[in-house]
């Protein structure tokens, strides 16, 4: 718990008038351990600082700056190397940074010399500086030389910068958000470069980052605290580092790239609203507000500057982005949303700022004006405009029997898809999309198109005696010219050797490198056996899983041909990751877990793997499952299917705007693959998101069948709340492919809601949940749902009985489900998804109402904490209505109507019943003039989008016959 301000200043004074023994005799005693660790932070810091005020401080740091000015150095007039030295532009712990003239190139220069007296390893300073030297930026500062003086003191060359140190801007002043946003974007730039490179800053501050141009900043002073081995640096600690410290930095806990993703957050902050978020007059008090103070003021900032820098300034270093990479992500997103609508209160922010920021503005110097980085460029976080497409290998014939290696032609380029995607700088379309084309059959400038691919990647197959020989080829997308071919025999050593020289010459080709210098994508298995069983296992699985209901039968064919290849290499993790998620397809989460340690215990970092171990967990409803997914994106950008699984969970974490950019670039990579599509408009409909949805529906309909098209406007109309035209549409779609079950459950489902129950039947007449739920079949859907859980512990199901509760108010019920589910372990884990959370509310009502106050009580806090947080960083319904239902049921009404309040231009339409008719609403707040306001504004919403919507649907129905009509004009 933290402890107060006041106790900790008057412990620090007392222990301040001490020394020795005395003063570590007096520590000893204070406790709790934490409150001591407090004070020894304070007192070490005020010894680095010799115990001043920040202001007498700053006046001290210009003092220091005057006398730099003045000072006799002798080397001053002399020569390192070449280089004429003229005056001293600073001084740090362990060096001093010179003004020098280079007569060879006539510029002016800053050399850093390292200081004999400093303590620090040559040999250390050379490694480090030599590492980052290696490396180039656009947004670092470069260095241009590394050497030895005469006299045996290593020094470091670069440029004299005589721009603006942002500090210095600052100022004079805040700055629009749009801007601020863009510097940040280039520092998060350079330090994922940086950290690329296994390099952390740890001193990112506004006296860091100079102006090379209006435009144009470079981030200064890279590696200093990296070289000094120390993860503060010497100089200047109290005004220009604390302020930008983590709360690992205050206690000098390790640090990693999270510590720099605090940095930049608080350097954000600033550029928004002039000040930083924990200042103070004291060190002390700075630490303690880092420590412990929330970030203030977010209320004015947009929701979504408000949520990046709500995560990016975490307390704990796991709750803030992962990577810097991550961050910038954000950044970028945030970038294109800032002249939007939610970004114009830019000016209110200056204006709220203006008012509240102290008078004292601090001034800050930059000492070591000059820098030692050079760092190479960010890996291309925005990916290229134009991917390569690998085009499935056609089959010219040879032995008469080649039907048998059928599969190869698909499993050697998809192969060879998944290793290009793993090489960094390469964007590789996915797999679903790719595969639909045969240059046979389709003209390669017709496939680049549809592909939106500067380069396919093809080739065919013979077989014969000596085995399979294979000629790859790359062609040009825009001409179809032929650009490069290669011819290859099978050979001794098999397919498995033929791969990879199929990939190392691909991948040369392609990003420049020699194979020789290509570490990424390499095929993790050691038998050809295992490799070809594996690619006809992969064929299998496929074939499996091609309609809308698995076929079990070639499922089963799969997992024994992996089995086969598993027995011919047991160590592969790529095998038995294969292998475990067959067995998840069919439901053997037990057996799968074998071959998911199996694979973990390699140690080998594939995508594949790590995109089936968080698919597994997700199915245990165990922790990681994020981190797994997450980690299977960045091994293999190109992956499409973890992309839309990792963006589908952020999904179930409510983490909404998180979400979308994950979805949209596995549709963007798989541009032909309904899955992503239908993901995808599902999530803009959900959400309420009617521009993209629109414009997604005209590219299906443009695209695929109409009946994908239809079901997903279908989709779209239901949640405006027109469910006659949902039912058109869906209707539509079922003339068009009559064998389209997910036709048949949608009608069912639309007609129940209205009512219509007996056209409902005969669409559905096993009556499925859904069914049973929306005819308010509740005692049967009580059934049903209890038998799901016991037989596979669907939380669907365990959340469809939450609501099924919701009408028929029997609390014993679901406090049995739920245990039998272990939900509320999984809960205080937090590892559940957004769906256990919401049904751990439908719990939290069911104890109350069974007279478990204490039990009930004791969730609802938890979960008020998460929606809590959950409401500050994200724009969704989500999270304040299920606030409100925890805070209905604690009887606190009038924050629970505050909360329902927020929704009524954010509420999921769809939701709208759950709000009418959930019992922490209905029985609470029944008659309640307010809550009547939130449902009829709801409505009025749903009005206004029926008013305008249909029409611009209506045009794309248009749109659609239209093309048809040409179609038929067109044909002979």
């Amino acid at each position: 718990m933290a402890q107060s301000l006041a106790v900790i200043e008057a412990l620090f004074e007392q222990a301040s008038s001490m020394e020795g023994d005395v003063r570590r005799q007096f520590l000893s005693t204070i406790e709790p351990q934490e409150l001591r660790a407090e004070v020894e932070d304070l007192l070490r810091y005020s010894e680095d600082g010799d115990g001043l005020t920040l202001e007498l401080q700053s006046a001290v740091n210009a003092a220091v700056d005057v006398l730099l000015e003045n000072i006799e150095d002798p080397k001053i007039g002399t020569c390192i190397g070449r280089f004429e030295i003229r005056s001293i532009l600073g001084e740090g712990g362990h060096t001093r940074v010179y003004l020098a003239y280079d007569p060879a190139l006539q510029r002016e220069v800053a050399i850093k010399v390292l200081s004999k007296a400093s303590g620090l390893s040559d040999e250390r300073f050379m490694i480090e500086a030599r590492a980052v030297s290696a490396l180039n930026h656009p947004h670092i500062g470069l260095v241009y030389e590394i050497g030895e003086s005469q006299d045996g003191e290593h020094y470091l060359v670069m440029p004299f910068y005589t721009g603006e140190t942002l500090a210095a801007v600052l100022r004079k002043g805040a700055l629009p958000v749009s801007r601020a946003v863009d510097i940040a974007i280039q520092v998060a730039q350079a330090l994922c470069a940086a950290h690329q490179a296994g390099i952390v800053h740890r001193d990112v501050k506004a006296a860091n980052v100079i102006f090379e141009s209006a435009d144009s900043v470079r981030l200064l002073d890279f590696g200093i605290a990296k070289l000094t081995q120390s993860d503060r640096t010497e100089q200047n600690i109290i005004v220009g580092t604390v302020a930008y410290m983590s709360p690992e930095q205050t206690r000098g806990s390790g640090v990693d790239q999270r510590t720099d993703v605090w940095s930049l957050g608080i350097l954000l902050y600033e550029m928004i609203t002039g000040t930083r978020p924990f200042h103070g007059d004291r060190v002390e008090a700075v630490i303690h507000q880092i420590r412990h103070d929330e970030v203030p003021d977010l209320a004015a900032f947009s929701p979504w500057l408000r949520g990046i820098l709500q995560r990016a300034l975490a307390k704990e270093p796991g709750a803030r982005f992962h990577s810097m990479g991550a961050f910038l992500g954000a950044l970028q997103q945030t970038g294109s949303a800032v002249d939007g609508p939610e970004g114009q209160n830019a000016s209110r922010v200056a204006a709220f700022w203006k008012h509240k920021r102290l008078a004292i503005v601090l001034s800050l110097t930059l000492l070591g004006a000059a820098l030692i980085a050079v760092l190479r460029s960010v890996p291309n976080t925005t990916p290229v405009s134009h991917p390569v497409a690998v085009i499935p290998f056609a089959h010219r014939g040879g032995l008469g029997n080649e039907g048998e290696y059928e599969y190869l032609g698909e499993g050697l380029s998809g192969q060879l898809r998944d290793q290009l995607g793993s090489v960094a700088g390469l964007q590789v379309v996915g797999r679903d999309s790719s595969r639909e084309f045969r240059l046979e059959t389709t003209a390669p400038a017709a496939i680049a198109a549809a592909l939106d691919a500067r380069w396919l990647i093809s080739g065919e197959l013979e077989y014969g005696d000596e085995g399979v020989q294979l000629r790859l080829f790359i062609l040009d997308g825009a001409s179809g010219r032929q650009v490069w071919s290669r011819s290859y025999q099978q050979g001794e050593e098999g397919l498995l050797d033929l791969q990879e020289r199929v990939f190392d010459d691909a991948a040369q080709q392609l990003v420049g490198e020699s194979p020789g210098e290509i570490t990424e994508g390499r095929v993790a298995i050691s038998s050809d056996a295992a490799f070809s069983l594996m690619l006809l296992a992969n064929s299998h699985l496929k074939s499996a899983l091609e309609q809308d209901v698995i076929d079990q039968d070639k499922l089963d064919q799969a997992i024994a041909t992996y089995r086969q290849a598993l027995a011919e290499d047991p160590g592969s993790a790529l095998l038995n990751s294969r292998m475990a998620a067959a067995l998840l397809y069919r439901g053997n989460v037990n057996e799968a877990q074998v071959f998911i340690e199996a694979a973990q215990a390699t140690g080998q970092q594939l995508s594949q793997v790590e995109h089936t171990v968080g698919l597994y967990l997700y199915a245990r409803h165990a922790d990681g499952v994020g981190e797994h997914l997450r980690r299977a994106v960045e091994l293999n950008p190109s992956n499409a299917d973890a992309l839309a699984d990792y963006g589908l969970y952020l999904v179930a974490r409510a983490e909404t705007l998180a979400a979308r950019p994950y979805l949209e670039r596995a549709r963007d990579l798989d541009p032909m693959s309904i899955r992503r599509y239908e993901a995808l408009g599902n999530f803009y409909a959900t959400n309420g998101w009617y521009a993209p949805a629109e414009k997604l529906v005209a590219q299906i309909s443009g695209t695929f069948d109409s009946a994908a098209a239809d079901l997903v406007i279908s989709r779209i109309y239901e949640v405006v709340g027109d469910l006659d035209k949902a039912i058109a549409w869906s209707s539509q779609a079922r003339e068009q492919a009559p064998m389209n079950n997910a036709s048949r459950w949608r009608l069912a489902e639309l007609y129940t809601r209205i009512g219509d129950l007996e056209t409902a039947r005969q669409y559905d007449p096993e009556q499925s949940v859904a069914t049973l739920y929306f005819s308010r079949q509740y005692d049967e859907l009580i059934e049903m749902a209890f038998n799901l859980v016991l037989e596979d512990k669907s939380s669907a199901a365990l959340f469809t009985l939450a609501r099924a509760y919701a009408a028929t108010d029997r609390p014993d019920i679901v406090i049995r489900l739920m245990g039998t589910q272990g939900l509320p372990e999984r809960l205080y884990r937090d590892s559940a998804t957004l769906q256990d959370i919401e049904a751990g509310v439908m719990l939290a009502d069911a104890l109350m109402e069974a007279g478990s106050r204490e039990d009930a009580v004791r969730l609802i806090d938890y979960l008020r904490g998460m929606f809590r947080q959950w409401a500050a960083d994200m724009n969704s319904w989500h999270p304040h209505m299920n606030l409100a239902c925890l805070l209905s049921i604690s009887g606190e009404q009038e924050m629970a109507l505050a909360e329902l309040e927020k929704t009524t231009t954010t509420l999921g339409l769809l939701w709208y019943p759950v709000l009418r008719d959930q019992p922490c609403f209905r029985k609470r707040m029944a008659g309640n003039r307010r809550y009547q306001v939130v449902l009829d504004n709801v409505l009025e919403r749903k009005r206004k989008l029926r008013e305008v919507l249909p029409q611009t649907l209506e045009q794309v129905a248009l749109a659609q016959t239209r093309t048809g009509a040409e179609e038929v004009a067109r044909t002979p």
